[in-house]
């Protein structure tokens, strides 16, 4: 299953609390690139915040800001 967002609906300013400070260092590391695409961002933030592990699709050279869940 795919879940695709809106445009303009993940932007690089939005976070999720991750309480481990040793994975929100690394999370930081990760989207220091200014350039990183936002469902990217989201899908490093969910994982370190929840420990739910999704697929960012624009890591398959597709324009949609969306994530795949796989079961």
């Amino acid at each position: 299953m795919s879940v695709v967002f809106e445009n303009g609906v993940l932007n690089h300013r939005q976070t999720l609390p991750i309480f481990n400070g040793a994975v929100g260092e690394l999370v930081e590391k990760l989207i220091a690139d200014p350039k990183i695409q936002p469902d990217k961002r989201f899908v490093y933030y969910l994982l370190a915040a929840t420990g739910i592990c999704v697929v960012p699709l624009t890591s398959f050279n597709t324009d949609c800001r969306a994530f795949a869940l796989h079961f």
